[in-house]
């Protein structure tokens, strides 16, 4: 696909909920049921072998101007583990003050939608991360 100008204005300016449905459309991700969602949870990587799933979050415009920081990171983890998902997770944002690691995977909007680094390349990736982690757990 051809991004223009045009197309990443149109990205940028979707509703939370857009962003999701478009996220949902790559069909690497899915939406969870509504009673598992959270602030920053909405889904789940698609790899077709059961247990192999991780939880997929977006903070977007309407919360914190789209920046992921410690309590965002917190909170999504937390919900995470109330939905029962696996780590490491995959965090959609505009910014994030933290580097990626073995807990999580951060991906920037709208470069992840650049040319030279198509969102199903990413979403492949993850399929590869951390295969035997264990879910996570509260205290």
């Amino acid at each position: 696909m051809h991004q223009t100008d045009d197309w990443l204005r149109q990205i940028m300016a979707m509703d939370r909920q857009g962003m999701v449905d478009y996220l949902c459309g790559t069909r690497y991700v899915a939406a969870l049921e509504k009673d598992q969602q959270g602030l920053y949870l909405f889904g789940k990587t698609v790899f077709g072998k059961t247990g192999s799933d991780r939880a997929v979050c977006l903070i977007w415009h309407d919360n914190n101007d789209g920046c992921v920081n410690r309590e965002v990171l917190e909170a999504a983890y937390h919900e995470i583990g109330r939905a029962g998902l696996k780590i490491p997770f995959l965090f959609f944002g505009l910014t994030c003050l933290y580097v990626s690691d073995d807990i999580f995977t951060f991906v920037q909007i709208p470069w992840i939608f650049q040319k030279n680094n198509p969102i199903l390349a990413v979403l492949r990736g993850m399929s590869f991360l951390g295969k035997m982690r264990v879910p996570i757990s509260h205290n």
